[in-house]
Order: C-alpha cells, then sequence, then structure tokens
C-alpha cells in the first residue's frame, strides 16, 4: 500500500547561489514516491523501461526518451526493471542563458522553455529518439557529464552550450519528423487540456461534469474527453478521482471523520468516495489510516 503524499525538494537540496546546476547520472529499479521540486530538469533515459507520471501525464518510458520537467510538477518513477538516466537540474539562470543562445529557435516553443524562464508550468514535454538521432543526443549528454565531473570553472560555460546544442538539434529533428514532434509541440487543443487539468486540480471539491469542464475551456465535450486522454494518459474523471484520492490520502492523516473527508474531497455519496478509495489505494480509507497510525 503506498500513500500518495507528495514530498517536495527545495532549491538547495542541489543548487545554491554558487552551485546553479547539478548533473548526475544514476539507476533505479524501485517505484519512487510523488515528488516536486523548485528546479527544473532534462532527463535523458540511457537503459530501461517503465512509466513516468506527473498530475497531468503518464508515459512508458524507454531507452532514447528526453523528459523536460517543469518547477513544482509532481512526478514520480514506476521501474519495470533498472532505468538508468542522466538527470540536469539547474535554475531559472542558466535555462534564460541557453534561452539567450537559441532565441530564434522554434524549439523553445515547442518545449515551454520560455514557459520554464517566465515561471509559467503546464506540466513536462518529452521526445523519443531512435537510431543515430539517439545516438547522438546520448553522446552529448554523456559530455555533459563529463564536463561535470571535471569541476572546473569554464565547465559551466560549455555545459550551457551543450544544452544549446540539444534544443537545436531537437528542433531540427521535430521539424524533419512533424508526427513525433507533436509529441512535445504545445498546440491550441493541448493547450486547453493542460489548463483544464490544472482547473480539476484546483476545483476537484466541486461538483464537476464533462459538460460544465467543456464549456468553461471552449472546447466540445467529445473532443476534451478524447484529447484529454492522448494528451495526458488519463481518462478525464480517471484524473478527478486520483486527485481527489490524493487529497483524501493526506487529510486521513488527522481525526477528520471519513463521511467529512468524501464530502470535502468532491465526492457526492460515502459509498462512491470508498469504492474509489479501494480501487486506488487497493484498500479502504480506515485501513489506510490505520496502516498510518501504526506506523507513527
Amino acid at each position: 500500500m503506498k500513500k500518495n503524499k507528495i514530498i517536495h525538494v527545495p532549491i538547495n537540496a542541489y543548487l545554491n547561489d554558487k552551485t546553479e546546476i547539478n548533473i548526475r547520472e544514476y539507476t533505479t529499479n524501485t517505484v519512487s514516491p510523488w515528488i516536486e521540486h523548485d528546479f527544473f530538469s532534462i532527463i535523458y533515459i540511457l537503459e530501461g523501461t517503465g512509466k513516468y507520471l506527473t498530475s497531468k501525464k503518464k508515459k512508458n518510458i524507454k531507452k532514447g526518451d528526453i523528459y523536460f520537467l517543469n518547477c513544482g510538477e509532481p512526478h514520480r518513477w514506476v521501474p519495470e526493471c533498472n532505468i538508468k538516466n542522466i538527470s540536469l537540474r539547474f535554475n531559472k539562470n542558466i535555462i534564460r542563458s541557453v534561452a539567450k543562445l537559441v532565441k530564434n529557435s522554434p524549439i523553445l516553443r515547442h518545449t515551454g522553455i520560455t514557459r520554464y524562464a517566465s515561471g509559467k508550468t503546464l506540466g513536462f514535454y518529452y521526445l523519443s529518439l531512435k537510431g543515430i538521432d539517439a545516438i547522438t543526443i546520448r553522446h552529448i549528454f554523456l559530455q555533459i557529464l563529463s564536463e561535470y565531473k571535471k569541476n572546473e570553472q569554464s565547465c559551466i560555460e560549455i555545459i550551457k552550450l551543450k544544452l544549446a546544442e540539444i534544443l537545436l538539434f531537437l528542433n531540427r529533428y521535430s521539424d524533419a519528423n512533424p508526427e513525433k514532434g507533436r509529441q512535445i509541440i504545445n498546440d491550441v487543443v493541448e493547450e486547453k487540456i493542460f489548463r483544464a487539468a490544472d482547473y480539476i486540480s484546483k476545483n476537484y471539491r466541486e461538483k464537476l461534469t464533462l459538460k460544465t469542464i467543456s464549456a468553461r475551456h471552449e472546447i466540445n465535450s467529445d473532443s476534451l474527453s478524447r484529447n484529454f486522454k492522448k494528451h495526458t494518459g488519463y481518462r478525464l474523471f480517471e484524473y478527478l478521482n486520483e486527485i481527489r484520492i490524493q487529497e483524501a490520502c493526506k487529510m486521513l492523516t488527522a481525526n477528520t471523520k471519513i463521511i467529512d473527508i468524501a464530502y470535502n474531497t468532491g465526492f457526492q455519496t460515502l459509498s462512491f468516495f470508498n469504492k474509489v478509495f479501494k480501487k486506488t489505494m487497493h484498500c479502504s480509507p480506515r485501513s489506510f489510516r490505520n496502516a498510518l497510525s501504526k506506523k507513527v
């Protein structure tokens, strides 16, 4: 049984005034807790398979994938085997410097880098590479890791150039592979889907319907339902219930009555709350609370 508690990682866990970028190569084979952090990151998958989840999307992980993750975006790993990756963590100063180097590149729009620099966050972006393209990007990431390990003053500037090289390469790749570039291009429909997801995560206590959500975001109900699954990996009400159950788990740590928790998280009946909770957490709310009390 796993509690969907989000662990907050502050920026000073990896970065400070003197250290604006942190890079490491590591392997994981265990399901991680939900985590959010105050820094930006780009993750390149060297080996392994599994799933990568955020509050708005879930995607299958495979060799050659690149993930751009925003500040404050809850996420977790669900490995099927050992996942080996290179993780780049950096603050706004780094991404602003890189943005200036490639200011005329459309990839800034594709990956949401301009929103990163302005502090606006809308989920995460990814691209899957194969063949010579994957080998090229892998080589650049390994060069970045090698520079970082040298621990020399000039390394940061070289890393910035390498980051710019990655963005320019991905821009060329998405232009040459439009069917794959759609995975990261933020079109009008995708923008509406993410705004709908943000609205749901902030208003989960309300009585939400497909009709009211689609009307609010000026999108046809059928299109909303179809594209929500396409862009996030969740069915709309699956996503809503996931948010509600996460909040219920937090409330179960206190002495609040279970029926009050059900109503306060947007469920209309206690029986439906119990049904959804058990389906999601594989136990009843009461059993979940009892298990928590034993750990204290």
